[in-house]
């Protein structure tokens, strides 16, 4: 086995001997201290961070009085800056990240939030045109909208006066606004009259500790209209001047289960899940971080319909050591041993690429987007690009795997990264040491996906949609895996990474 897999480099799968004993922090590429984060495109601490933004364009300056030769830690960073900032570029920070002085004292200026225009106007007048890469009076309405205070309740009034005056209006959509206190299983009656009897900020959602991202742009959408042999039966009371439905409640409760049953409450679903189960869905999509990063290519800055098949196969190189990256982010991945790291990476490599498509597959233009730190800020790579192959079926193949997927499924990241961790932790790969194990943590990912899907769905159309996507996984997924690797060994090998010809098992010519 080559040692490309195994060396220091970042890149590298690293020896999981001494998993026990590290901590579960991130750690920082340079020195090794507790990490804070991505800065200047790499993970470091806030040290190293501090020493890259002032010695970054020193490079020339700096010299070693030990040919280059010393080991950066915690303990020795200081010692010399030379190797520290040499350090620092061989991880891949990157000093064009660096923002001018006078760019961070603006920014620092925009970090409080002005209270009205006036301030607004004071701060852009500060702002030069050449500043922005926007029209700047675009950017001023975008700062105010940003601004807006979100209301806690409706501000209507009433000047017809058939209510009398200073009475809170309260918008018949609010039903939907209503949360339930329900299990997987049961859900708690509701009542019309005990939801309106409380004061109205109470009918808006509580504050939460962790901002989730909305992989649905409208979670909460009116209520499907209540069919009209209904209202005959429905009696009204009056509490407060708010005409309530005091009857049928059943049907009410049942067209609110209807919407919920067609549109995906993607964060709710994810709130009521086992403590757990967040937490395992949380690591995730923190590993995921760096696979969300521009691409620094080297494609000549070609356009989408100037880029050749091998351009594509050289950003899938990229692609891979960041799925490398995540993978070792992941304490289960952590737990294995070095063999099995090396056996579940080779044998998933090229179905992960392809469940990563998906996720950036744009379904109207058949292309994949995918963000790129050099010319343009996103580059489009058309599906067609697969025809260029030899292997003629695997176009079609794979244009009905992506379809098919639908944009429910593979814009929802939840869905997504769990079935990236199922196909990654397959037990089903070769050389495999402890298959057991891998059988437990593929499980248990597969449970959390099933719960999610039931928090997101009725019960009956949740199992379908697990069985369904599973069985994607297992067949589908399986087949296109196979017919990708059949175009990767058509290919000249003496043009590919080493690292593409040791994942996929290609011999070099």
């Amino acid at each position: 086995m080559s040692s490309s897999l195994s060396s220091e480099d970042d890149l590298a799968i690293s020896d999981s001997k001494n998993n026990d004993s590290q901590s579960s922090e991130k750690s920082c590429k340079v020195c090794g201290d507790r990490a804070i984060g991505y800065n200047f495109s790499v993970i470091t601490c806030e040290s190293c961070k501090a020493f890259f933004r002032r010695n970054a364009n020193r490079q020339e300056s700096l010299k070693c009085p030990f040919n280059q030769k010393c080991v950066i830690n915690v303990l020795k960073r200081r010692f010399c800056q030379s190797c520290r900032l040499q350090r620092c570029f061989q991880v891949g920070m990157k000093k064009e990240w660096i923002m001018r002085e006078g760019y961070r004292s603006r920014k620092h200026r925009l970090s409080t939030i002005p209270e009205n225009d006036e301030e607004i106007k004071k701060i852009f007048d500060q702002i030069d045109d050449g500043d922005v890469a926007v029209p700047k009076q675009i950017l001023v309405e975008l700062v105010k909208k940003s601004t807006m205070r979100c209301l806690t309740a409706c501000q209507c009034k009433c000047t017809c006066g058939f209510y009398p005056a200073h009475t809170k209006l309260i918008a018949v959509s609010s039903f939907t606004e209503q949360r339930f206190s329900q299990s997987d299983e049961i859900i708690a009656p509701f009542n019309p009259m005990n939801q309106f009897s409380r004061p109205n900020h109470d009918n808006f959602y509580p504050e939460r500790g962790i901002d989730y991202p909305l992989v649905i742009p409208n979670c909460l959408t009116p209520m499907p209209q209540m069919p009209v042999s209904v209202l005959p039966e429905m009696s009204t009371a009056w509490n407060g001047n708010i005409c309530l439905a005091t009857s049928a409640t059943t049907a009410v409760q049942q067209a609110y289960i209807s919407a919920k049953n067609d549109n995906c409450f993607s964060v709710d679903a994810f709130e009521r899940l086992f403590a757990d189960d967040k937490l395992l869905l949380q690591e995730l999509i923190t590993a995921n971080d760096i696979l969300k990063q521009p691409l620094d290519l080297s494609t000549n800055q070609k356009h989408s319909n100037e880029l050749s098949l091998m351009d594509v196969v050289r950003m899938t190189d990229l692609a891979l050591r960041r799925i490398i990256n995540m993978a070792k982010e992941l304490t289960f991945f952590k737990s294995l041993s070095s063999k099995d790291q090396i056996s579940v990476l080779k044998g998933s490599c090229s179905e992960l690429l392809i469940l990563r498509g998906v996720m950036v597959f744009d379904q109207k233009k058949h292309a994949w987007n995918t963000s790129v730190i050099q010319g343009p800020t996103e580059l489009e790579i058309k599906l067609d690009i697969l025809k260029n192959s030899k292997e003629l079926k695997h176009y079609e193949e794979h244009k009905r795997f992506l379809t098919t997927f639908g944009e429910k499924w593979g814009k929802n990241e939840y869905i997504m990264l769990l079935l990236n961790a199922i196909t990654l932790f397959s037990p089903f790969r070769t050389n495999l040491q402890d298959i057991q194990k891998l059988q437990k943590i593929r499980q248990r990912y597969c449970d959390v996906l099933r719960r999610y899907l039931g928090n997101l769905y009725v019960a009956s159309e949740a199992e379908r949609a697990y069985q369904e996507l599973l069985k994607k996984l297992d067949d589908e997924l399986n087949h296109l895996s196979h017919s990708l690797l059949r175009i990767y060994h058509g290919l000249n090998n003496s043009e590919l990474n080493p690292l593409l010809r040791e994942l996929f098992d290609l011999s070099q010519t």
